[in-house]
């Protein structure tokens, strides 16, 4: 004890005042001390080798400190620029130390040589004074277990929303995969579970967190639901025949929509072009690809142009138990130079712009409600409000596939991919998107819209993103 409290104060005296950073490994939290010397921070290689859980060697006739991983070492020689991985030099940004008996390594030297050495990711946040090495902090933060009559619930708390596939692994074992998800095995571990739950396993991988429930029966049924404020993930656990929608996912109905029709005309270009002609006209393009190529029944919303109400568009995909809802519409904007093709998904507006083109996609409620109405509040678009948020990172992915499709096809500005509350993807209770595909107040996009190959190679965009999404979900679920 006395010993190692000489070489601290000795470090001390020669390197500066120790500081403490916090350093997360593998999502577990720990600390270190770094020294000031000089304007650079050092870190202590006996401290920093117990971190990255390998072996450390001075050797004082080569002057030399050797680091060793499984399969890698590292080479360093105090006050040489140079560091040795597997026997190839690189460069490091500032050069070690040999202070009191010890080698110090410079915090910002230690990312550049020893990710590769250790095979772990790691970073160093100057302003949060932050080492992160593998997985990092945790944002899978614990579980909690609930009863209800014969179903069991499980709460998985989340320091924020992450994307999640789920499946049944074995008759007994229902995995929960959290895309970028890091935990701390002891949080959401637990031997006992509750109800029809019998234990948990949950461990971090190289692109996520992995949660495992043991079930205590073969036959049961699981529906999960994402929650806000706080985030959460809820998994509803039942008795009965296995009815996993993960599992079962096989694409037949696609429901696609063309915004607008009727009395509705939606936006209105320069020269007269009208919103709800171009998004038929796409429609029904897309219609023809997905049933000719991909053999699926697809059903439009409307096949000529008649009004149909938000609520009729979404209950045609629902009685029909579609797979996918597709609306189609064009955009436009007070600023005539506004240009290119975003798409979107349901979730709360995020910012000025998406909020504005809620509130024109919405606006077509005021030919639907009585006046004075307040329907949009009601507990049915609260309902369907829940029912979608279940299907959200469906959603999302199908959103990502199709715009990258259309941004690669079209020749127009890509405005990004974005959420939004559109009541006509609220009443789906499935994967739903909307496609913005260009301005049709832009003189130069309202030009193309006119064109029948730009329809055609919208279509084909869309239909390529859908493609895409069939394939990658069906090959998930070996179909």
């Amino acid at each position: 004890m006395r010993a190692g409290l000489v070489i601290l104060i000795l470090l001390a005296a020669l390197a500066g005042e120790a500081a403490t950073i916090t350093v997360f490994s593998d999502g577990v939290k720990g600390s270190a001390e770094l020294y000031k010397l000089g304007n650079d921070e050092y870190i202590d290689a006996d401290a920093l080798v117990v971190i990255l859980s390998g072996r450390f060697e001075w050797n004082p006739d080569l002057y030399l400190g050797k680091f060793i991983f499984p399969g890698h070492t590292v080479a360093l020689i105090p006050d040489n620029p140079f560091a040795s991985i597997d026997g190839s030099l690189i460069s490091v940004p500032v050069t070690p130390k040999f202070r009191g008996g010890r080698l110090l390594l410079p915090v910002l030297t230690v990312p550049p040589v020893f990710s590769e050495a250790s095979e772990k990711a790691i970073v160093w946040d100057s302003d949060l004074r932050v080492l992160t090495i593998g997985h990092g902090s945790p944002n899978v933060k614990g579980v909690r277990f609930s009863s209800s009559g014969d179903e069991t619930n499980v709460i998985i708390d989340l320091a924020g929303p992450l994307k999640y596939t789920a499946k049944h692994i074995s008759d007994e074992k229902y995995e929960i995969f959290l895309e970028r998800g890091v935990l701390r095995s002891s949080d959401i571990s637990s031997p006992e579970g509750e109800g029809l739950i019998r234990s948990v396993h949950a461990v971090n991988v190289d692109d996520g967190a992995r949660v495992v429930m043991n079930l205590d029966k073969k036959n049961v049924k699981v529906r999960l639901l994402p929650l806000e404020n706080p985030t959460r993930l809820l998994v509803i656990f039942s008795p009965g025949k296995k009815e996993v929608r993960t599992e079962e996912y096989r694409l037949e109905v696609v429901v696609v929509d063309a915004g607008h029709g009727g009395k509705d005309p939606g936006a209105m270009g320069p020269t007269g072009l009208q919103e709800k002609i171009v998004t038929l006209d796409i429609a029904k393009r897309l219609a023809d690809l997905i049933t000719k190529k991909l053999g699926v029944k697809v059903i439009l919303t409307r096949t000529k142009d008649e009004f149909v109400s938000l609520g009729e568009r979404a209950d045609i995909a629902n009685k029909n138990e579609a797979e996918l809802f597709i609306s189609i519409h064009c955009n436009a904007a007070r600023k005539r130079e506004s240009e290119g093709t975003e798409t979107y998904f349901l979730s709360e507006a995020k910012t000025d712009w998406t909020r504005a083109v809620e509130a024109r996609e919405n606006a077509v409620i005021r030919f639907e409600l009585p006046e004075g109405s307040k329907d949009t509040a009601s507990l049915e678009y609260i309902l369907w409000d829940m029912a979608q948020k279940e299907f959200l990172n469906e959603s999302s992915e199908l959103a990502e596939l199709v715009h990258e499709q259309l941004t690669d096809r079209l020749g127009v500005e890509d405005r990004g991919l974005k959420q939004a509350n559109f009541f006509v993807l609220r009443g789906c209770y499935m994967p739903a998107i909307l496609v913005e595909v260009a301005f049709l107040s832009n003189r130069k996009e309202e030009k193309l819209l006119r064109k029948k190959d730009f329809r055609q190679k919208v279509a084909e965009g869309i239909f390529e993103g859908v493609k895409e999404f069939k394939k990658t979900y069906e090959k998930k679920l070996n179909l």
